[in-house]
């Protein structure tokens, strides 16, 4: 679980009315519903994270993959209660190719069903 601070983080910015959470890997259930209310859209970069796994030991890559795969739940819930996504790539960052990112990014959303009307 991740440390408490984090989700303190991103409640905080929400309440100091940012209209985007980038990345958000540690992003709480009850941030999300915050989310909603606040009306924050949220630019997960899925692939971001995914892409370094390749540069991984085989410990490292279990762990970022335990962080990914939670992060694709709370990408799911969000996209079920109908808060705005947002396609986020990171291209350029190491590992990261331009363009292709973005294809990417978009895959994981096909994956979890995001209704494009949302994003």
């Amino acid at each position: 679980m991740p440390c408490k601070c984090r989700f303190k983080n991103i409640k905080n910015a929400i309440k100091a009315d940012v209209s985007s959470i980038e990345h958000g890997f540690f992003i709480s259930e009850e941030n999300i519903y915050m989310i909603k209310d606040y009306n924050v859209e949220w630019t997960p970069t899925i692939n971001a994270l995914y892409s370094i796994t390749k540069f991984l030991n085989k410990e490292e890559k279990k762990y970022i993959n335990s962080i990914i795969d939670r992060h694709i739940k709370m990408v799911y819930l969000t996209s079920n209660i109908g808060v705005k996504l947002n396609i986020g790539s990171d291209s350029g960052s190491k590992g990261i190719e331009h363009c292709n990112s973005f294809f990417e990014e978009i895959n994981f959303f096909k994956k979890l069903g995001v209704d494009f009307k949302q994003t």
